[in-house]
């Protein structure tokens, strides 16, 4: 394998890596919500409409969340923040791997 062919597979490795922990991480918030119907559905006599209106709209918030906090994460406050701490350092490279370049 060329270094190039490398790099593309170490990228598609890590994407994938990504990608199932954040299924795994849906999967761990959807079996939280599951632990809470119950009690829920107790302390405020939800019906059946009302019970599945909360676990929708719990759903939905994890999928609000998820989508919002990557791009919070990485804006242009997150840098102030970081160089505002470290300021005789520029911040630091996250660890993730750059997308491959499509030039030759």
């Amino acid at each position: 394998m060329t270094k190039t062919q490398d790099r593309n597979l170490f990228y598609l490795f890590f994407v994938c890596l990504v990608t199932a922990l954040g299924g795994f991480l849906f999967g761990f918030d959807t079996a939280v919500i599951s632990g809470t119907v119950g009690f829920v559905k107790a302390q405020f006599a939800l019906d059946a409409f009302e019970e599945g209106w909360f676990v929708a709209v719990a759903l939905l918030g994890c999928i609000i969340g998820v989508a919002f906090s990557g791009s919070w994460r990485t804006g242009s406050a997150a840098r102030r923040r970081c160089s505002s701490r470290h300021s005789s350092s520029p911040p630091r490279h996250s660890g993730a791997p750059s997308p491959p370049s499509t030039s030759p």
